[in-house]
């Protein structure tokens, strides 16, 4: 008898984890039931009171800083805002599309010529290149034109000296224009051998054309230099252009419309 009454106990212990409340044909007792729907009820009851809470948390929390519903502004503010935000954004984008150009070099507008800068005087040779894609090749075309420009002002200035000499009878041994021509001819080579000693100072690109300038500057105490170092010249022509070239040089540069600064 005591065999069957103990398989009867493992059954009903078996019923406490099983869905079902019937093994094997026969019914578990109620109050097993009760304990486990209790149990189940509790369980269920109290998951969903910490639900509802997590719940209500999560709702204060999003509406705990949203302001009441008359301070939120409506529609038609909306896209007021919207358009005037839009209107400073195009008003903003056209000021930095017309900026002003930047100040233009303090030596472009004297243009080439003869000047005296800070008690020195010194030939100025301006050149301009028109806009290029290579930056390299439009900056080396400028430097060279202001070498060319460098080079017709020193001409121009070598020359004027030479008539002055001629004319207050350095070609008295001689009227034959042949001679002042060869003598020229000496002197512009030096000048030309001088222009060598030139330098490029100054750089200056034009922000809406892209025209690039550069200024070339040779002075005076160079050329007069060369002038007494170069043995082909004829010394008395030579010691003139020594002698006078200071004086000289100023009426030059006020003959030929460039005053000196």
């Amino acid at each position: 008898m005591a065999q069957p009454e103990k398989i009867h106990i493992l059954q009903c212990r078996k019923m406490l984890s099983a869905p079902n409340p019937v093994i094997q044909g026969e019914l578990v007792p109620v109050n097993h039931i009760k304990r486990s729907n209790l149990r189940t009820a509790y369980y269920i009851l109290t998951k969903g009171i910490v639900w509802l809470s997590v719940a209500a948390l999560g709702f204060g929390c999003a509406t705990i800083n949203q302001p009441p519903a008359s301070q939120l502004p409506s529609t038609e503010q909306q896209v007021d805002a919207k358009r005037s935000g839009e209107n400073q954004k195009s008003e903003t984008e056209g000021k930095l599309t017309v900026m002003p150009p930047k100040t233009i070099a303090a030596w472009i507008p004297k243009g080439s010529g003869a000047f005296v800068i800070d008690s020195r005087r010194i030939f100025h040779g301006i050149g301009g290149a028109k806009s290029s894609s290579n930056p390299i090749l439009l900056r080396a075309s400028a430097d060279n034109h202001s070498r060319r420009e460098l080079s017709e002002v020193l001409q121009h200035y070598t020359l004027f000296v030479l008539e002055a000499y001629w004319s207050e009878g350095g070609g008295r041994d001689s009227s034959n224009v042949v001679n002042f021509e060869v003598l020229s001819d000496a002197f512009l080579a030096v000048v030309r051998k001088t222009l060598s000693s030139s330098r490029i100072v100054g750089h200056w690109q034009h922000p809406k054309s892209g025209e690039f300038y550069a200024l070339c500057q040779l002075t005076l105490t160079e050329l007069k230099d060369a002038v007494a170092n170069d043995t082909r010249l004829e010394r008395r022509s030579q010691e003139f252009f020594i002698q006078n070239a200071e004086s000289l040089y100023d009426q030059f540069s006020q003959k030929s419309g460039v005053e000196a600064s």
